[in-house]
C-alpha cells in the first residue's frame, strides 16, 4: 500500500472498530514498523485535521463517538502549497526551457500526472481549472551562469568582471562558495582574494567569468551562513517588531497568510494589523510596497521612514517630464511631455469591459 492508502486504511480502522487500537495493532494490519505507523497518525492529524485521540493510560487510538460518521477524508489530497508547487511544475513541464536538459524534463509529465491520479486528482480538470499567472523574469546571462556554475561545483576560482553601483568596472579573483537565488535574483557568495573577506554579489552585475585552473578556498559552511544572516539582517538577538496596517482587499488577504511564525495579527474595526519580528528590510519591503496603496507601516520609525522616502523617490520620477527618442525618417527627435493635455488618459475602473475588470 502506498501512503494514501494507508491513511484511508487508517481512517476505516477507526470508523468501523468499535474498541479503541493500539499503535502495534494498526501497524500489524499495515504491515508497516510502528514508528512509520506513528508518522503517519501525525499527519493526519496535522494536515488532514483527523479527530484521533490518544488515552495516555491504555496507549490506545481511536475516533471520538461524536466524531464517527461525520469526519470524512478530505476529496482533494492537497494542500494550498502543494497546489502551487505542483501548478508551477506542470506548467514548466508544458513549456520547459530551451536547452540541453530539455528531452530530459519531458517525461516528468507523466510522473506528475501519475502522482495526482494517485490522489484521485484528474490531470485534464487540474490544468484546466487551477491555474497561477505568476510571472518570474527570464535570465539572460547563460554564458556567465554555466561558467559559474561549473567553477562553483568543480570549486575552481575566477577571475570576474563586474560593474559596481556606479557602473565602475572592476576585477578581482575569487573562490565561489554559494548561488543563493533571492527575490527574483542570483546572489554569489564568494571569498575575495584581494580583500581577504567574504562578499555577495549579484550575478547580473557579472560582465564575463573565467575559470581558473587553481582550486578555489573552501570556507566553513556555518560561516557562509553566518556571513548571509548578517547580510539580510537573520542574526538579530533583538530584532525590531514592525507593525503594518492592512485595508481592503489586502486586509483579507494578510490576513490569511503567514509572513512569519512569530506574527501576531487581529482586526481593528475592518482594518487588519500586522505585527511581526522586523528580520529582512528588504525582503519586507518588497512585501510592503506590493500591497500599496492598502498598507501603512505605523513601526518602526526608520522603517517606515525608508517606504515613505522611497515612494517619494518614485513620485519626483513620475513626476518630471517624460522624455523618449522617437525615430522618424532615420533621425531621432526627443519628444517630452510638459502638461497633462499630453499625456495619455487610461480608463476609468468603471470603464472596463467586464471581464478585464474581472
Amino acid at each position: 500500500m502506498n501512503k494514501l492508502q494507508q491513511i484511508e486504511r487508517l481512517h476505516q480502522l477507526f470508523t468501523t472498530r468499535r474498541r479503541r487500537l493500539s499503535l502495534t495493532d494498526l501497524a500489524t494490519d499495515l504491515a508497516i514498523e510502528p514508528e512509520d505507523c506513528q508518522r503517519l497518525l501525525d499527519q493526519m492529524k496535522e494536515q488532514l485535521a483527523s479527530p484521533i485521540e490518544f488515552c495516555s493510560s491504555s496507549q490506545t487510538y481511536a475516533y471520538p463517538d461524536q466524531a464517527c460518521g461525520r469526519y470524512k477524508l478530505p476529496k482533494c489530497w492537497l494542500n494550498a502549497d502543494e497546489f502551487f508547487q505542483v501548478i508551477a511544475l506542470g506548467q514548466q513541464l508544458k513549456q520547459p526551457p530551451a536547452g540541453l536538459l530539455q528531452e530530459d524534463l519531458a517525461p516528468m509529465g507523466a510522473t506528475l500526472e501519475a502522482a495526482l491520479r494517485k490522489r484521485k486528482i484528474s490531470q485534464h480538470q487540474f490544468s484546466r481549472r487551477i491555474k497561477t499567472s505568476d510571472y518570474q523574469p527570464q535570465y539572460r546571462f547563460y554564458g556567465v551562469f554555466g561558467d559559474l556554475c561549473a567553477a562553483l561545483l568543480d570549486r575552481r576560482q575566477l577571475t570576474i568582471n563586474y560593474c559596481d553601483a556606479d557602473r565602475q568596472s572592476h576585477t578581482d579573483n575569487i573562490c565561489p562558495q554559494l548561488l543563493l537565488q533571492r527575490n527574483h535574483s542570483w546572489l554569489l557568495t564568494y571569498w575575495c582574494q584581494r580583500g581577504r573577506q567574504l562578499r555577495c554579489l549579484d550575478v547580473a552585475r557579472l560582465d564575463s567569468v573565467i575559470v581558473l585552473a587553481d582550486r578555489a578556498r573552501e570556507i566553513a559552511p556555518k560561516n557562509v551562513e553566518h556571513f548571509l544572516g548578517n547580510q539580510f539582517g537573520h542574526n538579530q538577538k533583538q530584532p525590531l517588531t514592525a507593525h503594518l496596517c492592512f485595508s481592503d482587499e489586502s486586509a483579507f488577504q494578510v490576513a490569511k497568510q503567514s509572513w512569519h511564525p512569530e506574527q501576531q495579527g487581529e482586526w481593528q474595526g475592518d482594518r487588519y494589523h500586522l505585527r511581526l519580528p522586523l528580520i529582512d528590510q528588504d525582503q519586507l519591503l518588497g512585501q510592503v510596497l506590493a500591497h500599496l496603496p492598502n498598507v501603512q507601516v505605523l513601526q518602526p520609525a526608520p522603517f517606515a521612514q525608508r517606504v515613505t522616502h522611497l515612494l517619494q523617490q518614485a513620485l519626483n520620477l513620475h513626476s518630471q517630464p517624460i522624455v523618449t527618442d522617437t525615430p522618424r525618417a532615420n533621425t531621432h527627435h526627443t519628444v517630452l511631455v510638459a502638461n497633462k493635455a499630453d499625456e495619455p488618459t487610461l480608463p476609468e475602473q468603471s470603464e472596463l469591459p467586464m471581464q478585464a475588470r474581472a
